[in-house]
């Protein structure tokens, strides 16, 4: 399949979709900073400074005045309006064509296993609970998109292979198996972090460890880098002395760059005029290493996107582009279910046996009950919750609570009630020619 990468998004959709699709991408992958802001009153639910809020193109999107050209799955990052994201915390569409992973999953897309986590590390935050709610005070804008360690241990327990990962954060201790001085050469202040080995999150580290994906994707730190990690027998890394490190090539074995033909009508394209690698596949990918690539954020002459030809681990004989659940996945949420906290305090999480015991029990219900009745498939449910952009909301408006209806579907399907069964309320405005686009 021909997949599109991208960094961070920070709300460009619609130049990113018109160079995507020059290059005729299968699927387009976003790592985080997506940020899906409706209308002016989502601005409570994104941390960013006050001078770099922007509405961005996503609106368009939202309200159907434009349809994504494209599929596209993306994970959440730190600067998202996250009283949307929060809607899904299963995964689900956020606009036609446009698929939120959730706060973690494991999706199939075509004969590709797709597995993400949202958010960034936080070890303040990291055994709390899901707690947040709106409005949002200060600490939860910033705590409502650290990752926790419920998502982390949901995700090292999953055992079948993964095509590809999909995060925001690095996993701590990446830069060591790449070109560190490179690295270091571009982001000079970086160097202590990496000294001290903490440079990425070491949350990711153990999921990166335990399920070894062939392919991980990443972003946040607003460069490109890339590396191959050998998986062996387990073992970190050595870690190596910064003064002794000399360039390496490692960062080039990723594949060959093939130079494309484009028009610099943007400065999406201008930045991007070697990034085509779909037609080397001459590497034999194996699930004992990792390829791993991080993008750079979307602006003129930086390296955030790139397209590759990445062949699946296993063939489920779908539709190429067919969307499903994992059926190992769903086991895995309904297993967690009972561990799942509302509150700052997280319930006592299981050991890895005692989940892998749960897992195989809920396992024979996912089988008798989604498998056999053929109901794996992700449905196209996108249901508009809050209002569409208009001049009647401004940033002074404060955001309503909503009940995605997608959740309440993706609940009933494992056969879980959700927490909540409020009457969900409907957008304000259902007539596209009153909206201010």
């Amino acid at each position: 399949m021909k997949v599109g990468i991208q960094g961070c998004c920070h709300g460009i959709l619609d130049n990113l979709y018109s160079l995507a699709s020059k290059h005729n991408v299968e699927l387009l992958i976003i790592g985080g900073d997506f940020q899906a802001i409706r209308n002016l009153s989502d601005f409570h639910g994104i941390s960013v400074p006050q001078k770099f809020k922007r509405l961005g193109d996503f609106h368009k999107y939202y309200s159907q005045e434009k349809i994504a050209p494209i599929l596209t799955v993306f994970v959440g990052g730190n600067h998202e309006a996250s009283n949307y994201l929060e809607e899904l915390p299963f995964g689900g569409w956020i606009a036609p064509n446009i698929y939120y992973m959730g706060r973690s999953s494991v999706i199939r897309v075509g004969n590709l296993r797709i597995g993400g986590i949202s958010g960034i590390y936080s070890e303040f935050d990291y055994r709390k609970g899901r707690y947040e709610r709106l409005p949002y005070e200060y600490k939860m804008l910033k705590s409502v998109y650290h990752t926790r360690e419920f998502d982390v241990l949901s995700l090292k327990s999953f055992r079948s292979p993964v095509d590809i990962f999909l995060s925001h954060d690095w996993p701590r201790g990446i830069e060591q198996h790449g070109d560190t001085i490179k690295l270091l050469k571009n982001k000079p202040f970086f160097r202590k972090e990496v000294e001290r080995n903490d440079l990425g999150s070491p949350a990711l580290e153990e999921i990166l460890n335990s399920i070894k994906p062939r392919h991980w994707f990443a972003a946040h730190l607003h460069t490109r880098f890339a590396a191959t990690v050998h998986h062996k027998d387990g073992s970190p890394p050595v870690h190596k002395d910064i003064s002794e490190l000399s360039h390496s090539k490692e960062e080039h074995k990723i594949t060959k760059k093939a130079r494309i033909e484009t028009t610099p009508q943007t400065d999406l394209e201008h930045a991007n005029e070697n990034n085509d690698h779909s037609n080397d596949t001459s590497q034999a990918w194996s699930t004992s290493t990792t390829q791993f690539l991080a993008l750079d954020k979307c602006l003129p002459r930086r390296s955030y996107f790139e397209v590759l030809e990445i062949d699946p681990t296993e063939s489920f004989q779908d539709g190429d582009l067919y969307m499903k659940y994992d059926p190992e996945w769903l086991s895995i949420v309904r297993a967690m279910m009972p561990f799942q906290s509302s509150l700052v305090k997280q319930t006592p999480l299981p050991s890895m046996d005692e989940l892998q015991n749960l897992i195989k029990k809920e396992r024979q219900w996912i089988e008798d009950n989604v498998v056999q009745k053929n109901k794996l498939g992700i449905l196209r449910n996108f249901t508009p919750t809050a209002p569409f952009h208009s001049s009647g909301i401004t940033e002074k408006t404060i955001p309503a609570t909503y009940v995605n209806p997608q959740t309440t579907s993706f609940l009933q399907l494992i056969g879980l009630q959700p927490e909540c069964n409020e009457p969900l309320p409907q957008p304000s405005i259902k007539n596209k020619d009153e909206i201010d686009l």
